[in-house]
């Protein structure tokens, strides 16, 4: 059975407050209550002691579903191999939601290389939410910037082609985040 809690900080807009809309359909999230999905890509600055988000959006399941099937089959093979070699959901299912840990240890390390979070210099969150709930099922989850480059690796050109326009349309910035963000698959 799934446990239902506040939605933490790490899962809210930087500047505060819960995410409330999908940003392909603009659909409320809360009222009345949707399933999405939320995803936060974040950048360390070791030498300043600072953790600065690149790009932080929630969309709804419809348009997340969407999304995925415009992905060549190709891609969502190759992808779909990649986790299934990596990560057993089961066990971090069975290991993690019955002992309601606390949610650090949920996104502490690496889903696929189990390597602390706190090492990369670039990883992302995901979680799933139900109106202003946070899901804990298979999810929340943290990947390093290795594990998004290697999926990178894995898209065709027409997936990564997707991708991009998905984040040109929808996040923007300066040259160094732009470059950031190319090379960041949007995980739907």
């Amino acid at each position: 059975m799934n446990s239902l809690a506040a939605i933490p900080k790490i899962f809210q807009k930087s500047d505060g407050g819960l995410l409330h809309e999908c940003v392909m359909c603009n659909q409320n999230l809360h009222s009345p209550a949707q399933d999405y999905l939320i995803e936060k890509s974040l950048r360390v600055y070791p030498e300043l002691k600072k953790t600065e988000v690149i790009f932080e959006y929630a969309m709804c399941m419809a348009c997340a579903q969407a999304m995925h099937n415009e992905l060549s089959t190709e891609s969502k093979q190759r992808i779909g191999a990649y986790f299934a070699e990596r990560v057993n959901p089961e066990h971090r299912q069975n290991l993690l939601s019955p002992k309601r840990l606390p949610l650090r240890q949920w996104i502490s390390n690496c889903l696929v290389k189990q390597t602390p979070i706190k090492k990369s210099l670039e990883y992302s969150v995901y979680a799933h939410a139900y109106g202003k709930k946070l899901v804990y099922d298979f999810f929340p989850y943290a990947i390093s910037g290795a594990v998004m480059e290697e999926i990178n690796e894995l898209l065709s050109a027409h997936s990564r082609q997707i991708l991009d326009d998905f984040i040109g349309k929808h996040f923007t910035g300066p040259p160094e985040i732009a470059e950031i963000l190319k090379r960041r698959p949007v995980l739907v």
